[in-house]
């Protein structure tokens, strides 16, 4: 399950919008909104990619999130 808040905050630091992620992805601005809200999960594609875009250097509590938390 991706944490939605902390992968939101790193769009945010890194100065992009979603939008603009969801471009680098190449994947359209809606699918994007529905993988960071959990309604649709990302790929190990994307993963990768998102961690390349965001510089993302830990993906486990982004990507691996535990739903308790």
């Amino acid at each position: 399950m991706t944490d939605s808040k902390k992968l939101r905050a790193i769009i945010l630091e890194r100065g992009y919008t979603q939008a603009e992620v969801a471009e680098k992805l190449q994947i359209s601005a809606t699918s994007f909104n529905y993988k960071v809200n959990n309604k649709r999960a990302f790929n190990s594609d994307e993963m990768f990619k998102l961690c390349e875009i965001l510089q993302i250097v830990d993906p486990k509590p982004v990507f691996f999130a535990n739903p308790s938390d």
